[in-house]
C-alpha cells in the first residue's frame, strides 16, 4: 500500500481533529496553527498519521503526533517525526520541545530527553498547548536538532 506524506489542506482539518481526539490529544487550538508546519500521511482519503510544529523563533513545540489505531506499529509516526525534525532544521529551528502523557519511551528512543518545566523557554511555556491544553502531569521532553 502506498502511503503519501504531505502538507495538510484546510479540508483535512476535520479528519485531523478526529484522529487527534481518537488519540486523546487536544484539538482546541488546531485551527490557529500554521498548517504548513504540519504533515499528514495516508492513502487516498484515509488519514493514517499526523504531526506538527508550533514555532517560536528558533524553538518549536513538536505537537499533535498521532497514528490511527489500525496503523500503529508500522513506522508511520517515526516517518512523521523524522520529517518534522528535518523541517525544523531547514527552517532554522534549533530546539524542539514536546509534552507527552503516554509516549515518553517512544520519544526517548528518538533522542528526546526529559527536562524540567522550569527549564523550558518562556515562549513555549506561554503557548496554549503548554499552559492550558496539556495537563501539568504531562512529561516535558527536549531535543536539539539544529546548530
Amino acid at each position: 500500500m502506498l502511503y503519501i506524506m504531505r502538507i495538510p489542506r484546510l479540508e483535512d482539518v476535520q479528519a485531523i481533529e478526529a484522529l487527534l481526539a481518537e488519540s486523546g490529544l487536544p484539538t482546541d487550538d488546531l485551527s490557529q496553527q500554521d498548517l504548513s508546519l504540519f504533515r499528514i500521511e495516508g492513502t487516498g482519503n484515509s488519514l493514517s498519521a499526523v504531526g506538527g510544529l508550533e514555532r517560536f523563533h528558533n524553538t518549536a513545540l513538536l505537537r499533535s503526533v498521532a497514528t490511527a489505531a489500525a496503523m500503529q506499529g508500522q513506522g508511520i509516526a517515526s516517518r512523521i517525526v523524522g520529517e518534522l525534525e528535518n523541517i525544523a532544521v531547514d527552517e532554522g529551528i534549533e530546539n524542539l520541545y514536546l509534552l507527552t502523557e503516554s509516549a515518553q519511551r517512544y520519544f526517548e528512543s528518538k533522542g528526546y530527553k526529559v527536562v524540567e518545566r522550569a527549564d523550558v523557554p518562556g515562549s513555549i511555556r506561554e503557548s496554549r498547548q503548554f499552559s492550558t491544553l496539556c495537563p501539568d502531569s504531562a512529561t516535558v521532553m527536549y531535543k536539539r536538532v539544529g546548530m
